[in-house]
């Protein structure tokens, strides 16, 4: 039923229960929450951001540059909206028919065989070049230690290096150049990933480059 044309309206209606992990303790729940914002500037609608503040004690304000969400106050109903530590606890309830839907990272999905709607670039967090759209969104969250800090989104991208005093350091030359090759992007994409270009930012060691300038 639920696909990339309707699944907002779906998640919206009255009797379908959606899950997030806590966004004061789980990035993948702080990043929840910036899709549901993100998704209400894109659409011009501002059903999902009172959805997070009636069903889960998230509130919001709004200007003409973006939109500030505050976290602090989590109190979700586990009626309409439910909230666990971790984003994996999730997916046991989805299994049992306890949620109908959870906010999960893709490669989660595709690692536990589970079926997932592919959402819009604007709102997905995995485009660098977004960096500056996806910043309209804030989120004030519980900060380690008490108090509070505020976030903003950003493109999700994972790094990968060699520190200096690598003890096996010719292993992980070599897995790097596994997993830059064709068949290295093949897997990262077939476990839900989806590999950047260009894969260097910044300064990289002569090595690395060379190696990349190999399989150009």
């Amino acid at each position: 039923e639920i696909n990339e044309e309707n699944w907002l309206e779906i998640l919206l209606r009255d009797d379908v229960r959606v899950g997030f992990s806590d966004p004061n303790k789980d990035p993948c729940g702080y990043r929840a929450v910036m899709v549901l914002a993100l998704a209400s500037l894109y659409y011009d609608d501002d059903r999902p951001l009172r959805m997070l503040r009636e069903h889960a004690g998230i509130t919001y304000m709004m200007n003409e540059s973006g939109v500030y969400l505050d976290c602090t106050g989590l109190k979700p109903d586990s009626v309409r909206v439910f909230v666990r530590s971790k984003s994996v606890d999730l997916i046991a309830l989805v299994e049992a028919g306890m949620l109908d839907y959870a906010f999960e990272y893709r490669n989660v999905a595709v690692s536990r065989g589970l079926s997932y709607v592919e959402l819009p670039d604007e709102l997905n967090l995995v485009d660098p070049e977004l960096e500056d759209w996806y910043a309209k969104v804030s989120l004030k969250l519980m900060a380690t230690g008490g108090g509070a800090k505020t976030l903003k989104a950003s493109p999700i991208i994972y790094g990968l290096t060699v520190p200096l005093d690598a003890q096996h350091e010719n292993t992980a030359k070599r897995f790097i150049r596994l997993l830059l090759s064709d068949e290295g992007r093949g897997i990262l994409e077939e476990s839900g990933f989806r590999p950047i270009r260009p894969e260097i930012i910044g300064e990289a060691p002569k090595w690395l480059t060379e190696l990349l300038e190999e399989g150009d």
